[in-house]
């Protein structure tokens, strides 16, 4: 266990100097508005995936959905809201061959094939446990015609869009409700809803601030998806979408409800501490080993995308 935890240390530490640009996931906000709205929703969800795990224990398997070659297909609609004027494949209305690219990558990170970096992934990182699960872009609409999976949406008609994207931290741009109501959901039921904005807030860089979020999956439908910014899709090795299906799957971030924006009162950017073993210096409560692993994995891994046994068997029992 000592192991585990010193290599997920280092790995840590690894993964914020190569991060400098600093790319933050909007769940923790998301997730936090829904607790409000619906108190006691996520613990019932929770509950009801222990329940799965304790059955699977006992020897007894649910019922499995209609597989591919072994791997559930989830079909997905890219709603793409561009501002008014931008060409397909320009910054912030990526073409639909970039869109498909971006699918394939996504879907070869959770198979284990994806080609990183030789200097991306350290040499004793582990063997990536296979997520049986692929993204594709919907045949057919609602109503049975043919569809590409991808939809445009001129932006320009919402107010603050062209200049600001989408309004998520802060009041500048269009509001989510806004943005829904110009591209609605395609039936829960039956696909994914992907929003592909400009920004959000009105912060430009395609590859750093606020990338992207999704809900958990006990969310009501009218708003479960995923919204993120243009970058993702054309970014080197960008690992968002990966990242936020998995929060669509029912995966937390490693140290949920921890604070993160406490300051460190240090340059190493740790918790301050006092050198004392028993003290607790991070405020993180204290888990069970399993839970320390498999936390520990979600983000060590599913920020590189690559999902440890914990994390499949949770999104396969969601996915049930």
């Amino acid at each position: 266990m000592k192991r585990t935890i010193i290599y997920g240390a280092f790995l840590f530490s690894l993964t914020l100097t190569a991060q400098q640009q600093q790319r933050f996931c909007g769940f923790d906000q998301t997730i936090k508005e829904q607790d409000r709205k619906n108190p006691g929703l996520r613990e019932a969800f929770d509950r009801i995936i222990r329940n799965i795990q304790s059955h699977q224990k006992d020897g007894i398997t649910p019922g499995l959905g209609k597989l591919v070659n072994g791997v559930y297909e989830i079909p997905v609609v890219v709603h793409v809201i561009h501002p008014d004027g931008a060409a397909v494949g320009s910054i912030y209305n990526k073409s639909d061959a970039q869109i498909q690219a971006w699918l394939d990558r996504t879907n070869q990170m959770y198979a284990g094939t994806y080609a990183w970096p030789t200097n991306a992934v350290p040499a004793d990182f582990g063997t990536s446990a296979v997520l049986p699960v692929r993204l594709v872009l919907a045949k057919r609409d609602p109503n049975c015609n043919a569809t590409t999976g991808i939809v445009r949406y001129n932006g320009g008609s919402l107010t603050g869009y062209d200049t600001s994207g989408m309004a998520y931290q802060t009041a500048n741009g269009a509001s989510r409700n806004a943005i829904i109501g110009l591209a609605p959901h395609w039936p829960e039921a039956s696909y994914f809803n992907i929003y592909i904005i400009s920004m959000f807030d009105g912060f430009a860089s395609p590859n750093s601030g606020l990338m992207g979020f999704a809900a958990f999956p006990n969310t009501a439908d009218p708003y479960y998806e995923s919204f993120m910014k243009s970058g993702v899709v054309t970014n080197d090795h960008d690992t968002t979408v990966a990242h936020e299906f998995g929060h669509a799957l029912g995966l937390y971030h490693t140290f949920q409800d921890g604070n993160y924006q406490a300051q460190p009162g240090d340059p190493d950017y740790c918790p301050p501490t006092t050198g004392v073993c028993e003290d607790d210096d991070d405020g993180y409560a204290i888990r069970k080993e399993q839970e320390v692993d498999i936390h520990y994995g979600l983000f060590l891994r599913i920020l590189r995308s690559i999902p440890v046994p914990g994390q499949t068997i949770r999104e396969y029992n969601t996915i049930r």
